[in-house]
């Protein structure tokens, strides 16, 4: 395996324009048909673009932007194919280099210890490159947004509504209470108001408590306006649900929360799991003081969180992929979208 994955990052070749442009079509016809039936993902990527440098550089990667760029790109392949040829070879220089090797190798011990006498050749196939790299200013390019939000018009009949904003700045702590609440959303007020009762597909929110970024979405939506005044009215829904919250209901939502914590693992998912945690530091430690911060969980929670989730209400971006009939309605216009058209 090691033999195969060495030949693959060093030895691929690029030169074919053929069976490239191939690729590039394919990845573009399906990342259109993704924007039709699946523009939740779509939405929320948008939305956390605005917010976080990650989000951001993923969006550019396989979001909105991308479709934009593989037209382009094919566009190059016909007009340009050699400085298309000299980007991919950069890009493999780049990326392929083992100043910025990391390997994570998951098995049994007998497994670890009869690869170990291949991981030093495998790490010696990996080019040492030299010189120094621009660092992209990304930042600076999420300047470009601007106004409440966007609406991207695709061939559909149902919309993929979402609407988010940071909650938590920078330097501010979040606890595993915030985890409890979010998940909370998910399978209850927001169930029930958008899926229910709304008629939507589904509709899920999710938080991240490294960003701080909190974002709602809904999939398959026959509504727009309808499901983002249900959004705005969530924070009033937490003071009342955490005045009246019962020991039970508490119960439940905490013990929902661990279940996922505690989900089970095959040995592929641990094993990146466990690199994630060592690229952002996580320790065990932190994982465990989260844990204990969900199990203390308390009413009181529901409705601070309630609190900041107003950021989202007063002032969240809003993303929509959705039919021109929605996105061009007049109630729609008003609230000063910019709208376009992606396919």
């Amino acid at each position: 395996m090691f033999d195969v994955v060495s030949d693959i990052l060093t030895s691929t070749n690029f030169d074919n324009k053929a069976k490239f442009k191939q690729m590039v079509l394919e990845t573009k016809m399906r990342m259109e048909g993704g924007l039709a039936s699946a523009g939740n993902s779509f939405a929320s990527g948008r939305i956390g673009a605005r917010y976080d440098v990650s989000e951001f550089v993923s969006n550019k990667m396989q979001g909105i932007d991308t479709l934009a760029d593989m037209k382009q790109l094919i566009e190059d392949i016909d007009t340009d194919w050699g400085a298309v040829l000299a980007r991919l070879e950069r890009l493999r220089d780049l990326l392929v280099d083992r100043r910025n090797l990391i390997i994570n190798l998951s098995a049994e011990a007998k497994g670890l210890s009869a690869v170990q006498s291949k991981l030093e050749n495998y790490i010696d196939s990996i080019p040492l490159r030299a010189g120094d790299t621009r660092i992209q200013d990304w930042k600076a390019e999420m300047n470009k947004f601007s106004g409440v939000g966007e609406g991207f018009i695709v061939p559909t009949q149902v919309n993929y509504v979402g609407k988010g904003a940071k909650i938590f700045e920078t330097g501010e702590s979040t606890t595993g209470a915030a985890s409890v609440v979010s998940r909370y959303l998910r399978t209850s007020y927001l169930w029930d108001k958008v899926r229910v009762v709304g008629g939507a597909y589904g509709c899920a929110n999710t938080f991240d408590p490294t960003t701080g970024v909190f974002k709602y979405t809904s999939y398959r939506d026959p509504n727009l306006m309808q499901t983002l005044k249900t959004y705005d009215e969530t924070p009033s829904f937490l003071s009342h649900a955490a005045k009246e919250m019962s020991p039970a209901t508490l119960s439940n939502a905490i013990i929902g929360m661990i279940g996922d914590l505690d989900a089970p693992q095959q040995p592929d998912g641990k094993g990146f799991g466990s690199m994630s945690r060592y690229l952002t530091g996580l320790s065990d430690d932190m994982r465990q003081e989260r844990r204990d911060q969900v199990l203390a969980t308390t009413a009181k929670d529901f409705a601070e969180f309630g609190e900041r989730l107003k950021a989202v209400s007063k002032s969240g971006s809003v993303a929509v992929i959705g039919s021109a009939a929605s996105l061009e309605a007049d109630e729609v216009k008003a609230l000063g979208l910019h709208v376009k058209r992606l396919v």
